[in-house]
């Protein structure tokens, strides 16, 4: 549905009905790490609107939903760090020798402020270099999981860059 522009809008819908689905089969406590889903699924169905205050209002629905998202795991991780502590176990270069609490604290710290100033809409540009960089940089360790696994947040970091703040975000 996404190979052409009449049909983007039903890529879009479908999205946001798998998200649902999603929420119906696992809840929405568990379904909230994956909201950033939801804004790309907007982004996808008003993208094509005819009327020019219609689409952008798919800029700031992405950008509330990725922000959201990335506010949403770093108080996982504030709240949970246990869950991290595994993974740095297995990797323990990732802590660049920090101790695993002090640097499970610091990208929770970090994450949610990335994620804030998604939310408020400042600094997108700038911003989605910085979370691509990153996103990148995690690659080197775990490979190309890490690329599917984030190929969405891509994409939407990549309409940050294209688009700019829009009308709503000035």
């Amino acid at each position: 549905f996404l190979l052409f522009p009449q049909t983007t809008p039903i890529a879009g819908l479908g999205t946001i009905v798998l998200w649902l689905v999603g929420v119906q089969q696992f809840g929405v406590f568990y379904m909230l790490d994956y909201i950033a889903f939801v804004g790309i699924g907007t982004w996808l169905l008003l993208s094509q609107a005819k009327k020019s205050t219609t689409r952008e209002l798919g800029v700031p629905a992405l950008s509330f939903t990725v922000g959201f998202a990335l506010s949403w795991l770093a108080m996982e991780k504030i709240v949970y760090p246990e869950w991290g502590f595994d993974i740095l176990r297995q990797n323990p270069q990732l802590s660049l020798g920090f101790p695993f609490e002090f640097f499970a604290m610091g990208a929770a710290f970090v994450e949610f402020t990335l994620g804030y100033l998604l939310i408020i809409g400042l600094l997108g540009r700038p911003l989605s270099l910085v979370i691509t960089l990153v996103f990148f940089s995690t690659t080197l360790v775990f490979g190309k999981v890490e690329i599917i696994g984030h190929t969405h947040l891509h994409a939407a970091l990549l309409v940050f860059l294209l688009y700019g703040p829009g009308r709503y975000y000035p």
